[in-house]
């Protein structure tokens, strides 16, 4: 899908004129450092909501920076579409004739999936993915609001912010 969306990364740090996931890989927070483990691919996260905080913890900072890109340019890992694991086979197979690696390697799902669509679709910019496991309830439309209190962005490509907002009026409770 299409059309504007605005993402939002709280930090400590006045006057940020670029997020840069080569400088964010050099300084990770504490709450950054497990996801490195899972894939070491610089990256800076952000939330998709106003209000969002990180699994229940509000994140501290003085400034809340807005990034405004384009749908299109991030890659939804909940909905998966073009369903890359639908067919792991095949989409390993891709990831092998691109990158050389020995058929016997098993690579990490997220760089897996980067290096395809950096073929399929080079104008994302990064991921986006629910943190905890997925809502379940029983009315579809309450589940998807749930989810998108629980998705984040992880962009491996650096981004100016459009503004910044202070964290009041980020935490103000939505109407």
């Amino acid at each position: 899908p299409a059309g504007p969306v605005k993402l939002y990364h709280i930090s400590d740090t006045e006057g940020i004129k670029r997020f840069d996931p080569e400088v964010a890989a050099k300084n990770p927070k504490t709450y950054s450092r497990a996801g490195y483990k899972a894939w070491p691919q610089p990256r800076v996260f952000f939330f998709t909501q106003k209000g969002q905080k990180d699994g229940g913890i509000t994140i501290q900072g003085k400034y809340v920076y807005v990034v405004e890109l384009d749908r299109s340019q991030l890659y939804d890992l909940n909905y998966d579409d073009p369903n890359y694991f639908a067919d792991w086979g095949k989409a390993k197979e891709r990831y092998f004739e691109i990158t050389g690696q020995d058929p016997t390697y098993q690579p990490n799902q997220y760089d897996l999936i980067k290096t395809l669509l950096k073929e399929d679709a080079p104008n994302v910019k990064g991921f986006l993915l629910r943190q905890g496991p997925k809502p379940k309830d029983e009315d579809k439309e309450k589940a998807k609001e749930k989810e998108k209190y629980k998705t984040i962005a992880a962009l491996w490509e650096p981004v100016e912010p459009s503004g910044v907002i202070a964290p009041e009026e980020y935490y103000e409770k939505q109407k």
